[in-house]
C-alpha cells in the first residue's frame, strides 16, 4: 500500500509537512511563498531623505567695511590770504575732492607737489593725493603717497595723521596683508587725538582680518564693537553681523543669546528681523519645536518684512505637526520661487514618510515648479509610491519602469525603484522576477537603504535544494541581513531549513527548540514546532517526535490540519500503534479528504482488516477522478478478496484494474493473479488467457516459469501433450538464462538446474521434438563430471535413454553398465528395471542376444515386482530360438 500513501519522511521543501505549513492553501497576497513556507511581505518603510542640509542661507558675511568718508575732513576751514595764489589753488582742489572729482583732485595735488615743493601747501597735498588715489582705485600708489607723507609732515597735523593710519589699515587689509594692517591699526590707536569713529572703523577692519586668520578673536572683537557702537544703527548692524557669523558656522547658542538680548528693544530694525529669523532656524536645528512655535507666532504677530521666511518657518512647523491643511496654505503663501521649490521639495518627502498618499497624488503645486529635472523624477517616484500604497499597482509599476531607464533620476534612488518593483513582483507571486531584482540591488546598489531587505529576500527565495554550495551561499547572504530589518525569526527559520537539508540535525534541533521556547512566543512557533517533530523523526526518535507533536496540538489546537494529522498517524505507525493511528484518523472526519482516506485504507491493509478495507475502497472509488488511481484500487481490492478466499470476486477486480490504463505498474502482478485464480478454479479460460499474456506481457523469469509449468500440467491433464512442447522449450530457455547469468546460489543448485534442463530435453524427445535427444545426451555428459553421486546417477540414466533413442546402443550400454556397476547401491527397483531393460534392448539391436538374455534373466531373478518379472519373461520368450 505504499503507493497509496504520501510518505512524508524527509520530504524537505516539498509540498508536504516538513518545511511548509499551508501546503493546501493558497498564499495570501501579503505573504510570499518561499522554500521555507510563507513569509509576510511586510510594509515598505519610508525612504528617509536627508533634508537637514536644506537650512536656508541667511544673514551677512563679515566683509571689509567701505573706505571711511573723509569729506568732512576736507571741509575744515583753511587760513588762506587773498594774495596766496597757491593756497587758493589748494583750496579749489579740495573742493574738487569734496565734489568726488578725484581724478582732477589727484592731478592738481600732484601739480602742487611737483611745481611748488617748497610751498607750505605741498606737504598736505601729499596726504590728499594719497586719498584721491585711494578713491580712484590706485591702491599701490596711494600706499606709497601716504607712507611718504607720514615720513615728512604728519606730526604737524594730528587729524590728518590718524586718517592716514586708518586709510593704510584699510588698504593693507584689502590686499590681504592683515599683519601689516594690524601694524597700522596699532599706530592709529597710539594717536592720542584719534577720534572714536576712526577707532571703531579700525576695529571693523580688524574684525575682517580676524575672521579670516584668527577666528578665535572674532567674538571678543564683536563684543568690543557692541560696547561702543556709536549709535543704535551701528549697534544693530554689529549684532546682525555677529549673528550671521555664528549662524553660518552653526553656532546657535550665541545667536539665541543675541536674540534674547536685543530682539524686543530693537525689533523695528531690519537687521534685528534677520536675527530673529536666524534664531528661529537655530531652534529648528535644535528641534526645540515649542520655542520655535512661540518665536514664529511672535514674528507673525509683529509682521515680518521678509514674508517668505515667515511662510517657510510656518511650513516647517506645519510639517512638524503633520498639519496637512497648514502645509498646503504655507506652500501657496511662498512667493520667492526658489523658496517655494525648496518648501515643496521638503513637503513631498515629509508627506511620503508620513503616508500622506492623497496629498502626493493631489500635490498643491504643479510639478513644473521644480527647476531641476532630478527633483521632478524624485516627485514621480514618491507619486508612484503613493499609487502603490493606495491600491493602484499597475499605474505605480508603469512609473517605476519609466524611472528605471530615466537618466535624470539619481543613482542612489534607482536602487529604491528596483526594490519597489521587486516588492510588486513578490506581492503578485512572481517570486523569480522579484528575486532577480533583489539580486540586482545587492550587486549594483551597495549603498541602498533597501540592501538589508533585498539580502533577506535573496536568502529566502534562493532554491536551497540545488546543492551544498548553494546552501552555503544562502547562509553567507543571510549574514548580511541586519537586525534592523526585523527579520530575525525568519532568519532562524531559514537556518533551520538549511541545517535540515545538510542533515545537520542536532544544529537544526537546537535552533528549532530555541524558537519554540521563545518568550514572548514567536509568530512562527507552530511552524518551528512542526519542524522540530520532523527533525526528531529524521534522528529516528519517533517517541520524542510524537511527544513534541502532542505538545504542539495541546498548546495550539487550532493548528491541527491535514499535514499535522498525517504526521501524527505516521508516527503512531512507526511505533507500531496502528490501531491507535486508525482511531486518530476516524476521530477527525472533517479533515478526511481523499489523501487522508488513502492513508486510512493503508492502515486497514496493514492491520489485515480485509472486510473494512474492501468496504472503504468501495466508498472511495467514486471520489477518485484519475482512472489510474481507480484501476490501482481495483487491483488492491482483488488482493483483498484473495486474502478472504473469494476468487470469484477477486477475478473481476483484477480484470478492472487492467482497463483504461496504459502500462500500469501493477499490470504484471494483476495478470499473474488472474492466471493463478483461473488455474485454481480449473477454468477453461486459463490456457487461452495464458497464451495471450505470454505473448503480450514481459513477465519476470520466475513468473513466466510458473505460468509455463501450469500450462504443461494443464495440457497433459487434458491429453494434449504436444501443446506442451513450446512451453517446455520456454522453460529450458529460462533455465539456461539463469545458468548463463550465474543466478544460482551454489554449485549444487546449478547442477540441479542442469539436470532439470536435461530431463526436459528428454521429455521433448519423447514428444518428437527435433534435436531434443542430442541435447539430452549433451547435458548428461556435463553432469557426469559432478562430484555428487546422486547427480552422476541421474546423468547416467539420462544419457543412457538419450543414446538409446539415438540408436547409439554402445553408448547406451556403456552408460547403463557404469550406472549399475558404480551406483548399484543407490538404485531403486524402477531405476534398475529401466536400466536393465534398456540394456537388453540395446544388446538386441547390437545382435548380442546372449547378453540380452542374461540381462532379462537378471530382471526375473533380482527384481520382486511381478510386472517387471512378466516383462522380462516376455522378452526371454521372444528371444527363444535366437
Amino acid at each position: 500500500m505504499a503507493v497509496l500513501v504520501r510518505w512524508l519522511r524527509g520530504a524537505i521543501l516539498g509540498c508536504g509537512f516538513c518545511l511548509t505549513t499551508l501546503s493546501a492553501l493558497a498564499t495570501p497576497s501579503d505573504q510570499v511563498q518561499t522554500p521555507y513556507g510563507s513569509f509576510p511581505l511586510g510594509e515598505i518603510s519610508p525612504f528617509q531623505q536627508n533634508l537637514s542640509l536644506n537650512t536656508p542661507k541667511l544673514g551677512r558675511s563679515v566683509s571689509l567695511p567701505p573706505l571711511p568718508d573723509f569729506s568732512p575732513l576736507s571741509r575744515e576751514p583753511l587760513q588762506v590770504s587773498f594774495f596766496d595764489q597757491i593756497g587758493r589753488y589748494f583750496e579749489t582742489t579740495l573742493e574738487s575732492f569734496q565734489n568726488s572729482d578725484f581724478a582732477l583732485a589727484r592731478d592738481r595735488f600732484y601739480e602742487i607737489i611737483d611745481k611748488k615743493p617748497n610751498s607750505r601747501w605741498a606737504k598736505p597735498s601729499g596726504f590728499w593725493l594719497g586719498l584721491s588715489r585711494t578713491q580712484l582705485g590706485e591702491f599701490k600708489a596711494a600706499v606709497d603717497d601716504l607712507q611718504g607723507w607720514l615720513q615728512t609732515d604728519s606730526e604737524q597735523v594730528p587729524g590728518l595723521r590718524s586718517a592716514a593710519y586708518l586709510t593704510l589699515t584699510w588698504l593693507t587689509a584689502r590686499r590681504g596683508d592683515c599683519v601689516e594692517s594690524e601694524v597700522w591699526l596699532g599706530r592709529l590707536r597710539d594717536v592720542g587725538q584719534a577720534s572714536r569713529e576712526y577707532l571703531r572703523e579700525g576695529t571693523r577692519i580688524e574684525l575682517y582680518c580676524a575672521a579670516q586668520t584668527k577666528p578665535a578673536q572674532v567674538p571678543a572683537i564683536f563684543t568690543q564693537l557692541r560696547q561702543d557702537p556709536g549709535n543704535a544703527q551701528n549697534l544693530v548692524r554689529f549684532v546682525a553681523e555677529e549673528a550671521s557669523y555664528q549662524y553660518e558656522r552653526a553656532n546657535c547658542s550665541p545667536v539665541l543669546r543675541l536674540r534674547e538680548e536685543y530682539f524686543e528693544k530693537y525689533y523695528n530694525y531690519s537687521e534685528i528681523e534677520e536675527l530673529a529669523v536666524m534664531s528661529a532656524w537655530c531652534r529648528w536645528q535644535q528641534q526645540d519645536w515649542e520655542t520655535l512655535d512661540q518665536e514664529v507666532q511672535a514674528l507673525a504677530k509683529r509682521g515680518l518684512r521678509d514674508e517668505d521666511q515667515l511662510s517657510l518657518l510656518q511650513l516647517e512647523l506645519a510639517l512638524r505637526k503633520q498639519d496637512e491643511k497648514e502645509v498646503r496654505r504655507t506652500m501657496r503663501a511662498l512667493r520667492q520661487r526658489e523658496l517655494r521649490r525648496e518648501g515643496a521639495y521638503r513637503a513631498m518627502w515629509h508627506a511620503a514618510s508620513w503616508g500622506w498618499w492623497e496629498f502626493l497624488l493631489d500635490f498643491p503645486l504643479p510639478i513644473e515648479e521644480f527647476a531641476l529635472r532630478s527633483r521632478v523624477e524624485e516627485f514621480r517616484l514618491l507619486r508612484a509610491q503613493a499609487l502603490q500604497e493606495t491600491g493602484k499597482p499597475e499605474q505605480a509599476r508603469q512609473i517605476f519602469e519609466e524611472l528605471l531607464i530615466s537618466p535624470d533620476l539619481a543613482t542612489s534612488l534607482k536602487g529604491e525603484v528596483i526594490y519597489r518593483l521587486a516588492y510588486l513582483d513578490l506581492s503578485e507571486g512572481q517570486t523569480k522576477r522579484g528575486l532577480e531584482r533583489c539580486q540586482q540591488v545587492t550587486q549594483e546598489f551597495v549603498e541602498s537603504a533597501r540592501l538589508g531587505d533585498c539580502y533577506f529576500w535573496q536568502a529566502a527565495l534562493e532554491d536551497p535544494k540545488r546543492n551544498e554550495n548553494q546552501r552555503r551561499a544562502i547562509g553567507l547572504t543571510l549574514r548580511q541581513v541586519p537586525v534592523e530589518a526585523g527579520r530575525e525569526e525568519e532568519k532562524a527559520l531559514i537556518r533551520i531549513g538549511l541545517s535540515m537539508l545538510n542533515e545537520e540535525w542536532l544544529e537544526a534541533q537546537k535552533e528549532a527548540k530555541t524558537l519554540v521556547d521563545a518568550e514572548p512566543p514567536s509568530r512562527y512557533q507552530v511552524r518551528a514546532w512542526q519542524w522540530l517533530v520532523a527533525i526528531y523523526r529524521s534522528l529516528e526518535l519517533p517517541e520524542e517526535a510524537l511527544r513534541e507533536l502532542n505538545a504542539l496540538l495541546k498548546a495550539h489546537p487550532e493548528a491541527l490540519n491535514k499535514d499535522l494529522l498525517i504526521e501524527q498517524v505516521l508516527l503512531l505507525r512507526d511505533l507500531n500503534r496502528r490501531e491507535e493511528a486508525l482511531q486518530v484518523l476516524l476521530s477527525h472526519p472533517e479533515i478526511l479528504d481523499l489523501e487522508m482516506q488513502q492513508l486510512q485504507l493503508s492502515l486497514l491493509w496493514e492491520l489485515e482488516l480485509w472486510e473494512g478495507f474492501l468496504e472503504k475502497a468501495l466508498q472511495m472509488l467514486p471520489q477518485m477522478k484519475d482512472p489510474k488511481d481507480q484501476a490501482e484500487l481495483h487491483f488492491r481490492r482483488g488482493q483483498a478478496y484473495e486474502q478472504i478466499k473469494d476468487p470469484l470476486k477477486a477475478l473481476p477486480a483484477y480484470e478492472r484494474s487492467l482497463q483504461n490504463v496504459l502500462n500500469p505498474t501493477w499490470g504484471i502482478e494483476a495478470k499473474l493473479a488472474i492466471l493463478r485464480l483461473y488455474y485454481g478454479l480449473k477454468d477453461v479460460r486459463f490456457t487461452e488467457r495464458s497464451e495471450i499474456y505470454l505473448k503480450d506481457t514481459r513477465f519476470k523469469p520466475e513468473q513466466e516459469e510458473q505460468i509455463r509449468n501450469w500450462l504443461v500440467e494443464r495440457y497433459e491433464y487434458v491429453g494434449e501433450p504436444t501443446r506442451t512442447i513450446p512451453h517446455r522449450q520456454g522453460l529450458i530457455r529460462l533455465w539456461e538464462d539463469r545458468l548463463r547469468n550465474n543466478l544460482e546460489p551454489d554449485q549444487a543448485a546449478r547442477e540441479q538446474r542442469m539436470l532439470r534442463i536435461g530431463k526436459e530435453h528428454l521429455n521433448l524427445g519423447r514428444l518428437g521434438a527435433s534435436g531434443a535427444w542430442e541435447q539430452a545426451e549433451s547435458w548428461s555428459a556435463q553432469l557426469r563430471r559432478s562430484e555428487n553421486p546422486l547427480i552422476q546417477r541421474e546423468a547416467l540414466l539420462l544419457g543412457g535413454e538419450a543414446a538409446a533413442a539415438l540408436k547409439a546402443h554402445e553408448r547406451s550400454v556403456a552408460a547403463y553398465l557404469q550406472l549399475t556397476y558404480f551406483h548399484a547401491e543407490g538404485l531403486n527397483e524402477n531405476q534398475k528395471f529401466t536400466a536393465w531393460q534398456q540394456m537388453g534392448l540395446s544388446y538386441e539391436a547390437l545382435g548380442r542376444i546372449n547378453d540380452a538374455k542374461a540381462i532379462y534373466s537378471k530382471i526375473s531373478n533380482e527384481l520382486s515386482d511381478p510386472q517387471m518379472k512378466l516383462a522380462a519373461a516376455n522378452a526371454l520368450q521372444r528371444l527363444e530360438g535366437k
